[in-house]
């Protein structure tokens, strides 16, 4: 989850001795990491979120929490209380995969 592919700001440069900065490498790319899982009863949410929340909080912290909701509680904004007091941006996404079709 990415709001910069493609940023300029974010490429990594190298200088050949004259003014101009030639880009080498992309600190952010866009190709996704993806990983496949089978789904059981077992899992109850599935949680996409920036580093705004996982550099701050353990996946533990993020079930523990989310295992304690009550039907009042909305997932994602339980989730962001747990890191209120920082400063990153953060974006969070919760699908509730206990939700029967």
């Amino acid at each position: 989850m990415s709001r910069c592919i493609g940023d300029k700001s974010l490429k990594q440069y190298r200088h050949f001795g004259t003014d101009t900065w030639i880009p080498i490498d992309d600190c952010i790319i866009p190709d996704p990491e993806i990983k496949e899982l089978l789904l059981t009863k077992q899992h109850k949410f599935l949680v996409i979120a920036s580093d705004g929340l996982w550099a701050t909080v353990t996946n533990e912290a993020v079930a523990r929490r989310l295992d304690t909701l009550t039907e009042e509680e909305d997932p994602a904004e339980e989730l962001q209380k747990l890191i209120d007091r920082r400063e990153d941006n953060i974006t969070i996404v919760v699908v509730d995969l206990r939700v029967q079709a």
